[in-house]
């Protein structure tokens, strides 16, 4: 490197505690590179509860092209995005760009697994996520989120980019296969409005936040036939056996009680990640129905469930519902519905 006139630019990346982060890509036209594609040197070290990586650019890449840093909170919402050239100290005229700037930007994917879970992606869950902007427009709801689900909700087409911001390919895709979760828990939140025919939503809002069990449901809405429902979002549950947060109840009464209508458990990913061998079992799904004692379990995927982890579930007393998506899900509503006819 002797000779070689050279800038440092600092990635950090939370490894405790939380999702933030800091990460530099080198813009060419519209696309976006990391700068670990144009580092002469790296250094590793540490900083409190971040893992550091400093690389060695050549000054001239940095003072020829636009750097782009990005910025995420703790909860993985992205904070900031700041365009400069050279560092953000000697940049002459530093810009703050937004989310939807960062639409018309395209990252360079090299992985084949990070390619194709992209594509999965565009085709289920950015349509999932327009699906619940047309739902809460029609009853015209206000969707009070995290900053991450606003991020989504308000640009569906920039999710995949909002996750392919950090580095490496295994982080990008992590983040990628979280923000998936997320959207198909929340299309499931809509759904079971859908299934039970909403009308009317007391409030005119969903409260889409990890609520306690002494807080009010997330939802709170009225059928076609004037039946009063109450939902709730991964509410939060402490018993004397350990931590419980399902993913989404349905209550005919204002609060959680043992006995309630609906336990619904979504899973986005593969089969194979969660079910772990099994585990799912002892850690999530038999201590859910022994603290909530619901009417009705459903355990919905997007992937096919084999025919013995299967029958492991039902004899739990699950119903499974597997290989939902936004073109295959009739007969989950129909499955929802039934539930409805249980008395609390």
């Amino acid at each position: 490197m002797h000779g070689i006139r050279a800038i440092n630019l600092r990635d950090e990346i939370e490894i405790r505690g939380g999702n933030s982060g800091i990460y530099h890509y080198v813009l060419i036209g519209n696309k976006l590179r990391h700068v670990s594609r144009y580092c002469i040197g790296s250094k590793k070290g540490s900083r409190g509860r971040f893992s550091v990586i400093e690389y060695t650019i050549p000054a001239d890449i940095l003072e020829q092209y636009y750097v782009i840093k990005f910025e995420y909170s703790r909860d993985g919402a992205l904070r900031s995005i700041l365009k400069f050239r050279g560092t953000p100290e000697s940049s002459e005229y530093p810009v703050h760009l937004t989310i939807k700037d960062l639409c018309n930007l395209e990252f360079e994917v090299l992985s084949k697994r990070l390619s194709a879970k992209l594509q999965e992606v565009r085709e289920n869950y950015i349509p999932m996520l327009r699906d619940v902007n047309d739902f809460s427009k029609k009853l015209g709801l206000k969707i009070d989120v995290a900053p991450r689900l606003l991020e989504w909700l308000s640009f569906p087409e920039c999710v995949p980019k909002m996750s392919l911001a950090r580095w490496p390919d295994s982080a990008r895709l992590k983040g990628v296969k979280r923000s998936c979760e997320l959207v198909f828990q929340l299309w499931m939140f809509k759904q079971i409005h859908l299934a039970l025919d909403c009308r009317e939503v007391i409030g005119d809002s969903w409260r889409l936040r990890q609520s306690f069990l002494a807080q009010v449901p997330a939802s709170d809405f009225l059928d076609s036939i004037g039946r009063r429902w109450f939902v709730w979002w991964e509410p939060q549950i402490v018993t004397l056996s350990g931590f419980r947060r399902p993913d989404i109840l349905l209550t005919k009464k204002p609060r959680i009680t043992q006995g309630l209508t609906l336990l619904v458990e979504c899973k986005a990913s593969d089969f194979a990640e969660w079910w772990c061998g099994g585990k799912i079992l002892d850690t999530e799904l038999r201590p859910y129905r022994e603290t909530f004692k619901p009417k009705t379990s459903l355990l919905v995927t997007r992937s096919e469930v084999p025919q013995e982890a299967r029958k492991r579930i039902e004899e739990l007393g699950f119903i499974v519902v597997d290989c939902i998506g936004v073109k295959n899900f009739r007969h989950l509503l129909d499955q929802i519905r039934e539930c409805s006819y249980w008395i609390e």
